[in-house]
């Protein structure tokens, strides 16, 4: 049954590639929900593999191993990706940079004239809500901007949150 769990995984990872390989995903909505839909089915059937196979679970539970390192190359693949389907993480990182220099996004809407200086052409013209100054509260603000000191990039973003995730 390790061997199954083994192909099991092995199918979600292509399904993820496949998504990666899309490119911007509100372009081929199908493609998406195909990809999405076979990996939560070939997930689901790993749900069931683990349950029915609970009490065969080897000592060295190979099988959280393997789920684990599966996890990893999930995300791994993910990372690469460029964001599609939601605008946020470019927030994300626009507040992360005005906190780390500073500047609390909670006083000063993106569009403010006075952040002129810092609209920059990667990040800014993909902020959503650009009149509106920070939602996020402090923790996330504070994380944001550990994010943005370290690699003021969307990869660099994603990384926190793939960490929280795993």
């Amino acid at each position: 049954w390790i061997m199954n769990l083994m192909a099991l995984g092995t199918g979600q990872l292509l399904c993820y590639l496949f998504l990666v390989s899309l490119g911007d995903l509100r372009r081929n909505i199908p493609g998406c929900e195909i990809g999405f839909f076979t990996a939560f089915l070939l997930y689901g059937m790993a749900l069931f593999l683990c349950r029915r196979n609970q009490s065969a679970v080897p000592k060295g539970n190979a099988s959280l191993l393997i789920i684990l390192c599966f996890a990893v190359c999930f995300r791994l693949c993910m990372l690469a990706s460029t964001p599609s389907l939601s605008d946020d993480i470019y927030r994300y990182l626009w507040e992360g940079k005005l906190f780390a220099a500073g500047i609390t996004p909670f006083a000063h809407a993106p569009s403010d004239p006075a952040l002129a200086h810092l609209q920059d052409p990667v990040v800014f013209p993909h902020i959503n809500h650009r009149e509106s100054p920070a939602i996020y509260p402090p923790l996330n603000q504070l994380i944001f901007a550990v994010s943005a000191l370290i690699s003021p990039t969307i990869t660099g973003m994603k990384i926190p949150f793939i960490l929280f995730d795993l």
